[in-house]
């Protein structure tokens, strides 16, 4: 037999728990690495709640390449849920709020030029003679900070066998910051770009 959707297999009772890991892939729009996380949801009829611990690293180039950019996040998150069709509810939105503990590190090689003149008996063709220097510069930036996000969620969960469940969702995560965009070429710090994810887990 196929899977039957989780609302099926407990028509006939008031309330449902999950205990549950998920893993995914997160992006911040740019660039996309796995997330994993855990959690525990709960739904009475068509309402619900869902809370998580979840982890994630993005970025670009490593240690020994001269660009390098790496955010990672540990984020908690607390959403309401809403399974619109009582009698299937396997389907369902999300929404709540978040903290993110966030740590951005970024490097790359920024020049300075310099001009050098020679000395007035060092002619060519009776003119003097310069050179441009160009000077490598090591740039760094590490930072971490604390910032809240609004959070939402659309998935589906059904039942596999007994009480163990399988789901698997759409997340996006907006931080609740002036500077916060969808988008950020040139991040400086945490916080700074919006996060998407979807995941898959399982519970029971």
């Amino acid at each position: 037999m196929g899977p039957a959707f989780a609302g099926s297999t407990h028509s006939d009772q008031k309330s449902s728990h999950l205990k549950y890991v998920k893993i995914g892939e997160a992006t911040n729009f740019l660039h996309s690495r796995p997330e994993v996380g855990i959690g525990y949801r709960f739904h009475r009829r068509i309402h619900g709640c869902d809370l998580s611990v979840n982890y994630a690293s993005i970025g670009r180039g490593s240690h020994h390449s001269s660009y390098s950019y790496r955010e990672t996040w540990i984020s908690g998150k607390a959403l309401y849920l809403l399974y619109p069709i009582p009698k299937a509810q396997g389907l369902y939105f999300g929404t709540g709020l978040g903290v993110v503990h966030g740590i951005f590190n970024k490097k790359w090689i920024k020049y300075d030029y310099k001009f050098h003149n020679l000395s007035i008996f060092d002619i060519w063709m009776g003119l003097p003679i310069f050179y441009i220097e160009r000077i490598p510069k090591q740039m760094k930036i590490h930072k971490r900070k604390i910032y809240p996000t609004f959070e939402t969620s659309l998935g589906v969960e059904f039942c596999v066998y007994k009480n163990v469940k399988v789901f698997t969702q759409f997340e996006l995560s907006i931080p609740l910051q002036r500077k916060s965009s969808i988008l950020v070429l040139n991040q400086k710090e945490p916080g700074e770009t919006w996060k998407a994810a979807i995941t898959c887990g399982v519970g029971f």
